[in-house]
């Protein structure tokens, strides 16, 4: 726990140097480009300092169960991401102004830069707000008839995107008309009852919903799902006897569930799953959040499973680093006769941005093998 804790605070003072430097950096570039003079350069520090802990301490403001105070946090967190784009985007600009005639620089400057700036700004906003449609097919042995299912994870609403991604999700839902709906976990930022209510958009569904909570819906506010659960008809799994999970004899389903690792103390894969009575005749689909490494799960007759919890990244690049710290990333992975898929999600964290990914809502065709 030490070690942890030394980690974080390491974590803190490099991010706050990092940003302090990109302010320091944009705040003397502006300086020279519009012909002023640095009368003290720790002056302009100390400036640079009060924006990173203005953004820091927006960032605090997600603790608070206040919508004016979750505005406060969105803002801080797209100064985390915008200030260091600023801070690049100038540096590049630097580096081609050195080509151009003097009496054209500062011009340049600022055409530049507003036009990079624009673009890339739209560019993660778009990835952050489109949400994209992915289909997959599996062929299944045994199955009489075509399945449809809808899977969605890691909606984290709040007060700023919630009324968009649940709003496209309800769209969905009516236009693909799924023979299940299944959520992956992360329903919420900060659970809380106020936010909840968002929820209200989906009260009017019929069709089958169950999910499963995660880290970010129990940690915070316990009644935001029971709340939920009252306002639609989202049934949810880990608040149901283990024993049998829930077997939908009209589709030959069942689903089976784990439960969030901030809950599960001591306890492994194997002793999770020991207590299911599994129905060989079932299509059995294993509700997670986290993935898990279909070798973990070769003992157990599961066909699918469903996962979410890395974004995919959101906004890391090279994309590929999420698999340090996940058993898979993204997509759909086949190993010992078994199919799991790992969604990069509808919403965001921290960042209401994405870089180099999509908001996603995932249709599953469950197809009778040729």
């Amino acid at each position: 726990m030490i070690h942890w804790g030394f980690g974080m605070a390491g974590a803190i003072i490099i991010v706050v140097a990092l940003f302090t430097g990109a302010n320091y950096y944009i705040i003397n570039r502006c300086i020279a480009i519009f012909g002023g003079e640095i009368s003290s350069r720790l002056s302009i520090l100390l400036i640079a300092l009060l924006i990173t802990l203005v953004a820091v301490g927006m960032q605090t403001a997600m603790f608070l169960d206040i919508k004016f105070f979750s505005i406060l946090w969105s803002i801080g967190s797209r100064l985390f991401i915008l200030i260091p784009l600023v801070a690049i985007l100038m540096g590049i600009i630097q580096l081609f102004q050195v080509i151009l005639p003097e009496n054209y620089r500062k011009i340049w400057w600022i055409i530049a830069f507003a036009l990079l700036f624009l673009y890339l700004f739209w560019f993660w906003t778009y990835n952050t707000l489109s949400t994209k449609l992915t289909e997959v097919d599996i062929e299944v042995d045994g199955l009489w008839k075509p399945i449809n299912l809808l899977y969605v994870a890691d909606l984290h609403v709040d007060d700023i995107l919630s009324t968009v991604h649940l709003s496209r999700l309800k769209q969905e839902i009516e236009l693909q008309k799924p023979d299940l709906v299944l959520f992956g976990g992360d329903f919420f930022n900060r659970a809380n009852i106020r936010q909840a209510e968002y929820f209200k958009i989906l009260s009017s569904i019929t069709v089958p919903m169950y999910g499963v909570g995660w880290n970010h819906d129990w940690i915070w506010d316990d009644e935001a799902m029971n709340t939920v659960s009252k306002i639609t008809n989202i049934i949810f799994l880990d608040r149901i006897d283990i024993q049998q999970g829930i077997v939908i004899p009209e589709l030959w389903i069942q689903l089976i569930w784990v439960i969030d690792k901030s809950r599960r103390k001591w306890q492994t894969i194997q002793n999770l799953l020991s207590p299911y009575t599994f129905h060989s005749a079932l299509f059995s689909i294993l509700l997670t959040h986290q993935p898990i490494a279909l070798e973990k799960l070769k003992d157990f007759p599961i066909d699918l499973e469903l996962a979410g919890h890395t974004h995919r990244g959101q906004i890391i690049w090279p994309r590929e680093l999420v698999w340090f710290f996940n058993d898979y990333a993204y997509g759909l992975y086949s190993e010992w006769d078994r199919n799991a898929f790992v969604t990069q999600g509808i919403g965001t964290w921290w960042l209401p941005l994405r870089i180099g990914t999509r908001s996603e809502i995932v249709i599953i065709h469950l197809l009778p093998k040729k």
